[in-house]
């Protein structure tokens, strides 16, 4: 799962508390005690929604984005290094075909972090696909 699925992911979460939240303010009550369940498993037990396992699934969505950035922009950092064409496990190179300037987003969407940093550097442009 990529980083922008994980921040729907998490924005849908989100939504579901400000949901519980607003129902609770325009009742002028407090949680029941489904809804404070609810409420912690989304947000943690504090209430805060912090990054990792006690920050509920919100927390944890954040903290697993903030790791998967974190892997990304050190792949970006190593083929800026490298200076040269980044390279798979194998030892074969990461590159797209040669004449291959554009591609379609869903196609570039399937490709892996590095392999979409190759394409970018060697000048490949994504472009949006055909409308159905």
């Amino acid at each position: 799962m990529n980083t922008i699925e994980l921040r729907q992911q998490r924005a849908a979460k989100i939504a579901e508390v400000r949901t519980l939240v607003d129902l609770i303010d325009q009742e002028a009550r407090d949680f029941t005690p489904e809804e404070r369940s609810k409420f912690e498993a989304l947000m943690g037990k504090d209430g805060k929604g912090a990054k990792g396992p006690d920050g509920g699934e919100v927390g944890k969505l954040a903290k697993t984005i903030e790791e998967r950035e974190a892997l990304e922009a050190h792949e970006h950092e190593l083929i800026e290094i490298a200076g040269r064409k980044p390279v798979k496990p194998d030892g074969k190179p990461v590159t797209p075909k040669q004449d291959e300037k554009h591609m379609q987003r869903s196609k570039f969407e399937e490709l892996g972090t590095v392999e979409k940093a190759a394409f970018i550097r060697n000048g490949g442009e994504v472009v949006e696909d055909p409308a159905a």
